[in-house]
């Protein structure tokens, strides 16, 4: 009896340690680090407290092109403080290689033209302001510009 209760108690915790180990795995495959934010190169107003951050990523170095992502995030006037807080709790509601991408707003609205490519991209966004959350549509135009227009047969 104590042999399978021994038996029974080590493949209790054998089981119990694959699992959580299983678990970890998962969890750092699946884990997105957060962008290298290096500097803001726009700013659109939304409302009273929201702002369109077009950051610039270019953490890649000499290797990958630039990357932009756009951020709606509550007005903060020190660039530095708000890069670090995009990086830490923001989430870009648009990743592209675009840096002439072209953001208006209109009645409340995102309006966003791209002629590069797109990585990721949704809609509605979220903006938090002072505790409220807010849900703005985003209107996307991409028009992706090929480099030549010759057919590979």
């Amino acid at each position: 009896m104590r042999f399978a209760i021994r038996c029974s108690t080590k493949l209790t915790a054998w089981l119990l340690a694959t699992l959580c180990v299983v678990l970890l795995g998962w969890i750092l495959l699946n884990r997105q680090p957060s962008p290298v934010l290096s500097e803001i190169v726009g700013r659109y107003p939304i409302g009273n407290a929201g702002m369109v951050y077009a950051v610039l990523t270019d953490a890649g170095g000499a290797t990958s092109s630039f990357v932009y992502r756009y951020f709606l995030y509550q007005r903060m006037d020190d660039d530095q403080l708000a890069l670090k807080a995009m990086a830490r709790d923001g989430k870009a509601f648009l990743v592209t290689r675009d840096p002439l991408a072209r953001v208006a707003v209109v009645e409340g609205r995102v309006k966003v033209s791209v002629g590069k490519q797109v990585y990721r991209f949704h809609s509605p966004a979220a903006l938090t302001v002072d505790g409220q959350d807010m849900l703005v549509d985003v209107w996307l135009d991409a028009r992706i510009e090929t480099q030549s227009a010759e057919v590979v047969r």
